[in-house]
């Protein structure tokens, strides 16, 4: 451990950013801080790289607003270039594609879709009894 900073990048805040009632399991959390940065000396154009070793005075050279699939692939991006990253984020980790748009609203139809089929079962010479929808259980896939 180096300053708050653990092997990979990952500081020891980590826990204290997740969402109130969130657990991170012990395999992951080791998982994470076995994660190698990699040399960014060849990889950062060198106008950024110059403006990323004038900042020693703050505690991130980079901050990320929003978790989604663009935010959360720009943070990971930026630390393996080897700059202290930040992710700001309203809601649950993951932000509205995730966790309440596109990813649900997919899987969900998904559901309605096989309904369908199964509906439109004896167009294709198999008969099915009556099918109910079990909301619970597609909200939990």
């Amino acid at each position: 451990m180096i300053g708050n900073q653990v092997a990979g990048g990952y500081t020891s805040r980590t826990a204290e950013l997740l969402p109130a009632g969130f657990k991170v399991s012990d395999d992951i959390l080791k998982a994470m801080s076995s994660v190698k940065v990699a040399d960014p000396s060849g990889s950062v154009h060198p106008g950024i790289k110059e403006q990323l070793s004038h900042s020693p005075d703050y505690e991130f050279d980079i901050v990320v607003i929003g978790s989604g699939p663009a935010g959360y692939y720009a943070a990971i991006r930026a630390a393996q270039l080897g700059a202290r990253t930040a992710v700001v984020e309203k809601g649950p980790v993951g932000g509205t594609c995730l966790n309440v748009g596109c990813i649900p609203t997919k899987t969900l139809l998904a559901s309605v879709a096989v309904l369908a089929h199964i509906r439109c079962g004896s167009q294709f010479g198999v008969d099915v009894g009556e099918c109910r929808v079990n909301i619970p259980a597609m909200m939990k896939r």
